[in-house]
C-alpha cells in the first residue's frame, strides 16, 4: 500500500465528527486510512444503534411481513429458513429424465446445478446399455463408456485361448480345447499345453531360452567386458555367470582338462593378450595372477599335475 504523504481528515459514520488521519504537521503519523469511526467507543454506539434499528419487509415466498435489523436489509429476503428452502425448489428445480421426478437444483443436500439426474441411482441406470455376450450369448449391461464383447473374464479367456491354439469358439459356453503336444525349445522334455505357439515347459526355461540362442535378441553370445575379457554364452559351464555367460579363457581350460576348475586355481595368458584365448597360449595356476605357482602336467596326463615355482 502506498503510504500517505500528507494527512487529511475523514467524518466519522457515527457522530459525525472529522478526525485526522496521515501525516500530521508536527511530523507524526496516525494510521487509520480505512477507519470508519473516530473511536472505538463511537463504533461501538453506533453499531447497537444499528442493531437495534429494524426495517419492515415482506417475504418474497409467503408475502408475510417481517422485520430485520438494519444492517441486514439488502441481505434478508425470506422470513425463515422454511420459506427459503421452499423458494429454491419452485423456483429453481429440474426433472430427471430418468425417473421423470422433479428435484431441486440448489441449496444444501440437493444436486448441483449442472446435474442433469436426480440421483446416482438414475445416473447408472441411464447409463446402461443391453448387450449379447459374444462367447456364451447371454444378455448383460455395461455402461456407455465401456465397450466390452464379453459378459466377464471367464468368456473373455476362453475365447483368447480358442484364437490362439486356432480353434473357432464353441457354441455352448464351458467346452474346453483338448491339450496340445510340445516338447521345449530348451531342455528337451515333453509338455502339453493349450496354446499352439508355446515353446517351452516353464518360466525357467523361457528365461534361459530367451537369453540365448533362441532369443530375438541373438547376437552370438560373444562379448568383450571392461576388462578385456571375452565373455562367451556356456550355460553347462561349471558356474556360468549371469544369464548363462562366463569366461571364454575359463571354458577353453575347463574344455581342455575335462574337469570343472576350483576356485584356487587361475588362468594366465602367456602373451599378455586377454582375447587371446588358445589353449597354446593359457597357462594353468594355482592362486592369483602373479602369485603361487603355475600347474605343469607330470605324465602327460591331465590329472597328475604338479606345482613348479614361477620364474
Amino acid at each position: 500500500m502506498k503510504a500517505i504523504t500528507r494527512g487529511y481528515a475523514k467524518t466519522c459514520e457515527g457522530c459525525g465528527v472529522a478526525f485526522p488521519i496521515g501525516r500530521q504537521p508536527d511530523g507524526s503519523y496516525i494510521q487509520g486510512t480505512y477507519r470508519r469511526y473516530c473511536t472505538k467507543k463511537c463504533a461501538a454506539e453506533h453499531n447497537r444503534t444499528q442493531k437495534s434499528t429494524r426495517v419492515d419487509k415482506t417475504c418474497e415466498q409467503c408475502g408475510t411481513k417481517f422485520s430485520v435489523a438494519a444492517h441486514r436489509n439488502d441481505l434478508a429476503r425470506f422470513c425463515s429458513r422454511a420459506c427459503k428452502g421452499l423458494h429454491r425448489q419452485v423456483h429453481q428445480s429440474k426433472v430427471c429424465p430418468s425417473c421423470g421426478n422433479e428435484f431441486a437444483i440448489a441449496g444444501r443436500g440437493h444436486a448441483r446445478k449442472g446435474s442433469i439426474y436426480c440421483s446416482l441411482k438414475c445416473v447408472h441406470a441411464a447409463q446402461k446399455k443391453h448387450r449379447t455376450c459374444k462367447r456364451c450369448g447371454k444378455q448383460y449391461y455395461r455402461t456407455h463408456h465401456a465397450q466390452p464383447t464379453f459378459c466377464s473374464r471367464e468368456c473373455h479367456a476362453e475365447d483368447a485361448r480358442d484364437r490362439r491354439v486356432g480353434i473357432a469358439p464353441p457354441t455352448v459356453r464351458g467346452r474346453g480345447v483338448e491339450p496340445i503336444d510340445h516338447v521345449c525349445e530348451f531342455c528337451g522334455n515333453a509338455f502339453q499345453n493349450r496354446i499352439a505357439s508355446s515353446r517351452f515347459c516353464s518360466r525357467i526355461c523361457l528365461y534361459k531360452g530367451m537369453t540365448g540362442p533362441l532369443g530375438p535378441s541373438w547376437k552370438g553370445g560373444r562379448s568383450v567386458n571392461s576388462h578385456g575379457y571375452v565373455l562367451v554364452y556356456a550355460p553347462n559351464f561349471s558356474k556360468p555367470g549371469k544369464n548363462g555367460v562366463a569366461l571364454e579363457h575359463r571354458v577353453v581350460m575347463e574344455n581342455s582338462l575335462g574337469r570343472p576348475l576350483t576356485e584356487s586355481e587361475s588362468v594366465h595368458h602367456i602373451n599378455g593378450i586377454r582375447d587371446d584365448n588358445r589353449i597354446e597360449n593359457l597357462q594353468l595356476r594355482q592362486g592369483k595372477h602373479g602369485r603361487g605357482t603355475r600347474m605343469v602336467c607330470l605324465d602327460c596326463g591331465s590329472h597328475n599335475v604338479g606345482h613348479l615355482p614361477l620364474p
